[in-house]
């Protein structure tokens, strides 16, 4: 996975495709495409050599092994980068595009690894919707001279090159957190599943998030405004906890479209002392509403339920008494003047919309 800058004039995205030189059975040659596409960008004031640097450093570890060092790529120090990968400027049409000079007086689609020009100036008119397309040209290395040589000292008539690019390696993947999130999603939406839990719903609301460039924070320490990173934290922890779901999506001045999707939450037990800060950061306040000793569990007392779209629908709730002493297994449906009992199966639904939940010891 790769970090991407927000689309300002100040950035440039790139788009990489990796292919690796082969032979087929005639030995002609052939480049076909393999592993992932890199996305990822820099800043448009980034030099040619810059933005090789930064390539490199996104992929290296697909190739580098282990003992190398430097600007070598194998274990024996003897093969640099730029002996095993080229990098190419296309259009968007997958063709190379020759914009940077040659000492020959021609032009090449080779991003130099070694130019200190701003990579803006050298491709000009091409440098369009501040998107750009580029090719990762892998080869493995033909053997050197001392390399592969059979008994007697001469060298075999038809020389395995030296593996360095394995394509395997390039669609291997952790499994990081956010990329199985993802997967999750996408098989829940082509399973026709939309439903969430809520303490997922609690895990996004306290996901760090990265400022952009339109809402930039001014760092006392360094006097500037800086894409700081946001997190919202639950600090304390009340007796009486209200969670107003979002079921308005804002789309423009004119429009917020209702969503429906199911949010499963438990009608008892809600443990909430993993998505509290304050347990154990300010436990020995007297401020404080938290106390490590005060079990952080929650039930549900009562469910408001909308119907409809936004600025008109209608409302509905599910209620059960309760007091500090405890609370009601029974549940009854409010809709306008009927009021009716209803199974503990009935309050939960993607209706849901205000949820509120007492602390089983109040403090």
């Amino acid at each position: 996975a790769f970090e991407v800058d927000p689309y300002t004039n100040s950035s440039i995205h790139v788009i990489g495709t990796h292919t690796l030189l082969v032979f087929d059975k005639h030995g002609k040659e052939q480049r076909p495409n393999f592993g992932f596409p890199i996305i990822t960008s820099f800043d448009s004031n980034s030099t040619c050599r810059q933005v090789w640097d930064q390539m490199w450093d996104n992929v290296n570890h697909f190739v580098r092994q282990e003992g190398s060092s430097g600007d070598f790529v194998d274990s024996q120090n003897r093969y640099r980068r730029r002996d095993i990968l080229t990098i190419r400027v296309l259009n968007n049409q997958g063709q190379q595009v020759p914009v940077f000079s040659t000492e020959e007086g021609t032009t090449t689609s080779e991003l130099p690894c070694d130019l200190d020009e701003k990579i803006r100036d050298a491709l000009g008119n091409d440098c369009t919707e501040r998107f750009l397309f580029l090719s990762l040209e892998w080869n493995n290395p033909q053997p050197m001279e001392d390399e592969g040589q059979e008994e007697g000292g001469s060298k075999p008539s038809n020389p395995e090159p030296f593996v360095i690019v394995r394509p395997k390696a390039f669609i291997a993947f952790e499994d990081h957190a956010t990329l199985i999130e993802v997967i999750e999603q996408q098989r829940a939406k082509k399973n026709g599943s939309k439903a969430v839990t809520l303490d997922h719903c609690f895990e996004t609301f306290t996901k760090p998030e990265r400022l952009d460039e339109n809402n930039m924070w001014y760092c006392s320490k360094c006097k500037e405004h800086v894409r700081a990173m946001k997190t919202m934290k639950l600090w304390r922890l009340p007796n009486i906890l209200v969670v107003h779901l979002k079921r308005f999506e804002f789309k423009h001045s004119l429009r917020r479209d209702k969503l429906d999707t199911l949010v499963d939450f438990p009608l008892e037990g809600l443990d909430m002392s993993g998505h509290c800060s304050g347990l154990n950061e300010v436990r020995n306040s007297s401020e404080n509403m938290v106390d490590a000793k005060v079990d952080a569990k929650y039930d549900l007392f009562a469910v408001v339920n909308h119907f409809g779209r936004m600025g008109f629908g209608h409302y509905t709730a599910c209620c059960r008494q309760w007091d500090e002493e405890g609370i009601s297994p029974q549940w009854n449906l409010f809709d306008d003047s009927s009021v009716r009992p209803v199974d503990c199966s009935e309050v939960s639904g993607p209706a849901a919309y205000v949820l509120f939940y007492r602390r089983r010891q109040f403090h």
